[in-house]
């Protein structure tokens, strides 16, 4: 599939899972709903990692990495105070539909700028 095609697959798939979280009727929905993040951190992070080793020269595998994990991290520390405010605020099926606007969000950003930065290498090529 590609590095990007597997990243851009866990991005689309967080969302899907926090859309069924969102609507789920009751919560125990969730065991059954959770199977999915396999599917999205799964992906998430094996197209991240290659993703990661393809952009970076080989000299700065580990700093790419790094800043990967890092970055990751960081979204999950501003994450979980955000999101317990926003829980307390408008209630868990809002906040999963926030959550999936925000995984759709960065999917549409990493599918808009990958097409972007192939137009710009075909047209320089050319």
């Amino acid at each position: 599939m590609g590095a990007k095609k597997i990243m851009a697959a866990g991005f689309f798939f967080y969302g899907v899972r926090l859309i069924l979280y969102a609507a789920m009727p009751v919560p125990e929905w969730v065991l059954g709903i959770n199977w999915i993040q396999g599917l999205s951190f799964g992906f998430y992070w094996v197209g991240g990692v290659n993703y990661v080793s393809e952009i970076t020269p080989e000299h700065l595998r580990a700093t790419g990495m790094s800043m990967l994990v890092s970055l990751f991290n960081i979204a999950s520390v501003t994450a979980g105070p955000l999101s317990g405010l926003a829980f307390d605020n408008l209630g868990s099926p809002r906040l999963f539909l926030l959550a999936a606007v925000t995984a759709w969000t960065g999917f549409s950003i990493f599918i808009l700028g990958t097409l972007y930065l192939r137009r710009k290498n075909t047209s320089r090529v050319n």
